[in-house]
């Protein structure tokens, strides 16, 4: 995922392009990609813990730069970080 490559996050008009320019193609584009991040089973290079706050899953890949958080009500954010270790510390302190 990421990094350019088909089926993976990045900036908004990395997915754009890769949808042709159809803005409704790119945001289930990148719902999909959130999902499979958040919901599907961690992949490897991806670590997870709980926040203590509210019991959100917060999932951060350093390699693929991936981070994002599941709360009870389903997900609430997912990101390509410019520093994912430094994001997913930050999110796990909310």
């Amino acid at each position: 995922m990421g990094e350019g490559k088909p089926g993976g996050v990045g900036d908004m008009r990395e997915i754009l392009d890769r949808n042709d320019g159809d803005v409704d193609k790119a945001l289930d584009d990148y719902a999909s990609c959130a999902q499979r991040f958040l919901c599907d089973a961690a992949t490897s290079g991806t670590k997870e813990q709980r926040r203590d706050s509210d019991g959100a899953l917060v999932r951060v890949n350093t390699k693929t730069r991936e981070l994002g958080v599941l709360g009870d009500g389903g997900i609430v954010t997912y990101f390509k970080a410019d520093n994912p270790e430094a994001e997913y510390l930050k999110e796990l302190s909310k």
